[in-house]
């Protein structure tokens, strides 16, 4: 039922996404990459203005990243977990790598907003 789905996972950051040169957004089931988008791919970006928690306006960015049925296709349902990690490149050479962010896979093949702090 689950893997005909075509979801969209927002991740919503801190960090500006249009500054990376390159980046990956990876799904990995029992330490192993599943899936992975890019730059490539066609993934949205949109900037919003929030308040901090003193009040101040700050920006937030979220990344829209749609998943195909062929892409679901490829996540194991038996494995249940899943982390998804997102690592990026500035044009500076600096680089960046998120946490692991653990989900279920239940939550990774319907649609979800994935806060990353």
């Amino acid at each position: 039922m689950f893997r005909l789905a075509t979801p969209t996972h927002r991740f919503i950051m801190a960090l500006d996404p249009r500054e990376w040169v390159k980046f990956t957004i990876s799904y990995a089931q029992d330490r192993k990459i599943v899936l992975e988008k890019t730059e490539e791919d066609d993934i949205q970006i949109d900037e919003y203005i929030s308040r901090d928690c003193h009040g101040d306006e700050v920006p937030v960015y979220m990344m829209s990243v749609r998943l195909s049925q062929e892409d679901t296709k490829k996540f194991r349902t038996s494995a249940r977990r899943t982390e998804i990690q997102i690592r990026c490149l500035y044009s500076t050479g600096d680089s960046f790598a998120s946490k692991l962010i653990p989900v279920d896979v239940r939550d990774v093949l319907n649609d979800q907003i994935l806060i990353y702090e």
